[in-house]
């Protein structure tokens, strides 16, 4: 009844005992986000627009240096916590707040699946300190943490990794959630729960390469992989690149072998998705999802929905019209009827583009193991294959491999940005 009357606020209002936190005046709570995206909202606002803007708590000038022009690339700095929420906490606490409150803040945002704390190496002690809270000790401290907003990411997945992945991942898993509807929401807050898997791949990009706030943060002009539209996702012996397309979630894998049998596989990571999704959709009771994989067939590029596949007997693709058998379906691998088979446009940019990602001596095995058949390709001659080469670092070099493809199509995308703004145009890509 509490509940419902707004005198208190509980994520569960069914099960008292599910909630960390239980807050009394909830109308504070709806301040903590609207605060942190009103920043977010003037700083995507132009210059001369700015001024127009009312209603804020604070002075967008003291914002602006706290900041330290972080907030554009999807972080937020301790310092500016503290220019945010200033006035919001003494309305609420009726006093001027201390360190100890901006952290409650930040504790409170992170409860909320807004932000994820990450930690940046730093060797300035004036800047590990301004981004400590004094309840902390900064002592010797040679990191910062700062705090990712994932609905507040300026990048997305490069076009051309999009392009490319159903080939480079032709060997792995191919997996395609269906939903009725996705929200934006649900998909941050998947974003939220999964990024302990993320593997992080992060350049100086050369869009800001000239700007000055650069000589004090230079994380301002990092470029990342922590996208809006996508994840990529690891552990010591695979990647996972998941990728949000309108209402539906497609995930592709690749897998190398390890010598250790209880090293983490693609598969720890697939099975998380499903957990924290079907988590999810309890609290999105208006969300459904199906299932679906890719049609065997080589030339086709339909998708099957898997509750609808028979246990035995034939079944008919309606994207590409041919009937087989059902044990032709696969959720992983290549099936019966073979790899598939992608345009040779397609075959010659990916294979232009792996020679400019990756060393001549690197290239060849990592093409043979994914299954990729180019011409005239270099590689590494072995009588007995894989198994005669040392499999620890094979597996290195494969998964490293793949983080250097991301790379490569990372830089391609923001060379063209920049491109795109010494011309004029901001968006295209």
């Amino acid at each position: 009844l509490m509940h419902s009357w707004n005198v208190v606020y509980m994520f569960n209002q069914h099960v008292i005992a599910d909630n960390a936190f239980l807050f009394l005046y909830p109308q504070w709570l709806c301040e903590l986000a609207g605060i942190l995206f009103s920043y977010a909202h003037v700083m995507s606002t132009p210059m001369h627009l700015r001024n127009v803007i009312g209603g804020l708590d604070y002075g967008i000038s003291a914002a602006e240096t706290a900041d330290m022009a972080l907030v554009p690339t999807g972080f937020v700095r301790f310092p500016l916590i503290q220019v945010l929420y200033k006035a919001s906490l003494t309305r609420f606490l009726k006093r001027d707040p201390d360190d100890g409150d901006y952290d409650t803040v930040v504790k409170v945002l992170h409860a909320l699946e807004l932000t994820i704390p990450c930690e940046f190496p730093c060797d300035d002690p004036t800047l590990v300190q301004a981004e400590t809270p004094t309840t902390q000790s900064c002592r010797g401290k040679k990191v910062v943490t700062r705090h990712f907003v994932p609905s507040l990411s300026p990048y997305k997945v490069p076009l051309d990794l999009r392009k490319v992945a159903p080939m480079i991942f032709n060997r792995g898993v191919h997996i395609r959630f269906d939903f009725n509807m996705l929200p934006n929401e649900l998909w941050w807050r998947l974003q939220f729960r999964l990024f302990k898997h993320v593997v992080k791949v992060a350049f100086q990009s050369p869009r800001f390469a000239d700007e000055e706030y650069l000589m004090d943060l230079k994380e301002a002009g990092e470029c990342h992989n922590l996208w809006i539209d996508g994840m990529w996702l690891g552990n010591a012996a695979s990647r996972v690149l998941v990728l949000r397309q309108g209402t539906c979630i497609v995930l592709h894998s690749a897998e190398v072998a390890t010598a250790s049998p209880d090293a983490d596989t693609s598969e720890t990571i697939l099975k998380d998705i499903e957990n924290e999704l079907s988590l999810l959709l309890k609290e999105y009771q208006g969300c459904r999802r199906k299932l679906a994989v890719q049609c065997p067939v080589q030339e086709c590029n339909g998708w099957l929905e898997i509750a609808a596949l028979p246990e035995s007997g034939n079944v008919t693709c309606i994207a590409c019209g041919n009937t087989y058998d059902v044990g032709f379906v696969v959720v992983s691998g290549t099936s019966d009827y073979g790899p598939k088979k992608f345009p040779l446009m397609l075959q010659k940019e990916c294979e232009a583009d792996l020679k400019r990602a990756l060393d001549q001596h690197v290239l060849g095995n990592f093409c043979d193991f994914l299954g990729l058949r180019f011409d005239q390709r270099t590689h590494v001659a072995s009588s007995d294959g894989l198994d005669a080469m040392d499999i620890n670092s094979f597996t290195v070099d494969f998964i490293t491999a793949l983080d250097r493809v991301v790379r490569f199509y990372m830089l391609e995308a923001e060379t063209r940005a920049m491109a795109a703004k010494d011309a004029g145009i901001d968006d295209i890509f």
